[in-house]
């Protein structure tokens, strides 16, 4: 049986004439532009706005961190305050960051994510298997848990693993995870048989199509309020 354990906030640019553009659509230009730091701190408010009407009471809402945020000196406290203005507990938003936000700055990233963790923020390395994956991120950063890329869960259908296969790289990431009492995310689920394959690896919680896909709002507070089968 699954249960619900937290949402993510996905970016979507609703156009006048009705059609819907992924964020790969817009948000490389919008990164150049700067625009990208609006975009977010309404997406921010929004969806952390929205977490009251969102079950269960203690699923949390994950919401994906620019690199140009974690090199304002306050990010973190204008994030924590919007936090508080949306009625929001801290421990129900979760941010994700990946590796190359991390790169450039690491004493200003670092410094942002620990005020953030001190506060009760969760907080996700985001995509982790695709970069560096850098071990000494896990011992300089306040982190809450990994998301592996959704690369892995996709070698695991029958067929597509190659030599030697990913399974030994997810055993010895949730290991890792264990002894630093982090939690692992799979990323890009779409098929039962990723599923079962990645729980067999000691993978407890994921994220993909075989669970939902992206929706509005209303879908989930609609779903959540269906009485459970019986």
């Amino acid at each position: 049986m699954t249960r619900t354990v937290g949402y993510e906030a996905l970016l979507r640019w609703n156009r006048p004439d009705g059609t819907v553009r992924a964020p790969g659509a817009f948000l490389g230009l919008a990164e150049e532009t700067g625009m990208i730091e609006e975009i977010d701190w309404r997406m921010y408010a929004s969806a952390i706005g929205d977490l009251v009407r969102l079950t269960p009471s203690h699923a949390y809402v994950s919401v994906n961190l620019s690199p140009r945020h974690l090199l304002a000196p306050d990010f973190a406290t204008r994030f924590l305050t919007l936090v508080r203005d949306q009625r929001a507990h801290p421990s129900r938003v979760c941010v994700e960051v990946t590796e190359g936000a991390l790169i450039d700055r690491k004493d200003l990233a670092r410094a942002a994510l620990e005020t953030l963790h001190r506060a009760g923020v969760r907080i996700m390395l985001d995509d982790f298997g695709t970069g560096y994956s850098a071990l000494s991120y896990l011992q300089h950063f306040p982190l809450h848990g990994l998301k592996i890329d959704r690369s892995f869960a996709t070698s695991l259908e029958s067929g597509a693993e190659t030599r030697g296969g990913s399974r030994p790289i997810i055993r010895a990431i949730v290991a890792m995870a264990a002894s630093l009492e982090l939690e692992v995310v799979s990323e890009g689920i779409e098929t039962e048989e990723q599923r079962k394959a990645l729980w067999t690896l000691g993978i407890r919680q994921g994220q993909g199509y075989h669970f939902g896909r992206p929706a509005p709002l209303q879908h989930w507070i609609d779903l959540g309020a269906q009485p459970a089968a019986v």
